[in-house]
């Protein structure tokens, strides 16, 4: 199913790949932070420092942020001799001109469960899912009955939101831990810019070939949202907790587009994958954080991608680090992307 805003292309058409979750702004900053290439970088200590007001808020000094002025970085892959000494060179331009854009800032990370947030003003949310999976690895595997059965829970719970939507489309499944991906620490981004049209010229622009169009009905695409819950645990979430920024704390001025178009082994095969993102936003002591303190399986996270029209809603997300008390299981989590439709001017 393609939905216009991302483009993964195969260098050879070596067979079908299994679809993976590409093209996200915390690619950059997980290459960056495992690379200890952010690890010096001066912690800039925030204006207006905001207060920790209760045991469950956590004061973190480990965020990266981009420095004021940044308008835009690219990502192109972690330079390599592969593709020639043009390619390389390309390579190496684009992240060191990442790797010096970047600054380390405290933040205080709110409990959510301590406050009183309304959805529609944050954009996320924490809603009950006692799912009935069995196989999480099923999940992952297109059209499998584990993953229709997800999606369906999934589906339900969105509706519950959202009832004016028409048709709500998954794009793939991806597990966290466990011998899975590793969590996805400190790496602030958004998966998607939060300007459609931007978003879908940049992708086009790259296009190797065109794709078919989806028929949708005349319905328009009018929100993506993230959904997140930790899976096969005994305990809550301690050690990698989830977290997101309000929304409506955020100005246009704060976002930071981030051009990827690089290639990745997946499915066995060189992907191509062209995505306009946006890295870790200028900071401002006018944003707010929070997280769901002892997060647990049965507990669904719900937040903004994208929100059109351009302007609308969306979630600077990633996870931060804290201690795992001895003998808890170490986080393990799933996560997807819905695509919302409705018929134009409905508003879900």
């Amino acid at each position: 199913m393609s939905h216009a805003v991302e483009v993964v292309q195969p260098a050879e058409n070596t067979g079908s790949p299994k679809p993976v979750l590409l093209a996200r702004g915390e690619s950059a900053l997980s290459e960056l932070s495992s690379r200890k290439v952010l690890s010096s970088t001066k912690k800039t200590p925030a204006a207006d420092q905001a207060v920790v007001e209760h045991d469950t808020d956590v004061a973190y000094d480990q965020l990266t942020f981009t420095k004021k002025g940044v308008q835009e970085v690219y990502w192109k892959g972690m330079p390599s001799c592969q593709g020639g000494p043009l390619s390389c060179m390309s390579k190496c331009c684009a992240f060191l001109k990442l790797a010096t854009s970047m600054e380390k800032r405290e933040v205080v990370i709110r409990d959510a469960r301590l406050r009183e947030l309304d959805y529609e003003t944050t954009g996320f949310t924490l809603c009950p899912l006692k799912s009935a999976v069995t196989n999480w690895q099923a999940v992952t595997v297109p059209a499998s009955e584990q993953q229709r059965l997800f999606s369906d829970e999934l589906e339900q719970v969105i509706r519950k939101l959202h009832p004016d939507v028409t048709r709500v489309d998954f794009q793939a499944f991806l597990l966290r831990g466990g011998g899975d991906n590793p969590p996805a620490a400190n790496g602030l981004h958004l998966d998607m810019y939060p300007d459609m049209d931007r978003l879908q010229d940049f992708v086009r622009a790259g296009k190797v070939q065109e794709s078919p169009a989806d028929d949708l009905g005349g319905l328009e695409l009018k929100m993506v949202l993230g959904l997140w819950m930790p899976r096969e645990m005994t305990n809550p979430v301690h050690d990698f907790p989830f977290f997101f920024a309000d929304a409506s704390t955020f100005d246009a001025a704060d976002v930071v587009a981030q051009k990827q178009d690089f290639y990745q082994l997946a499915g066995g095969e060189q992907q191509r994958v062209r995505n306009l993102a946006a890295s870790p936003p200028i900071f401002s002591p006018r944003q707010r954080w929070y997280y769901y303190s002892k997060q647990t399986t049965e507990e669904l996270v719900i937040f903004r991608h994208l929100t059109n029209p351009a302007g609308g809603k969306a979630c600077f997300h990633a996870s931060f680090q804290q201690p795992l008390p001895e003998g808890m299981d170490s986080r393990k989590s799933v996560e997807t992307r819905a695509f919302l439709y409705a018929p134009p001017g409905t508003h879900i």
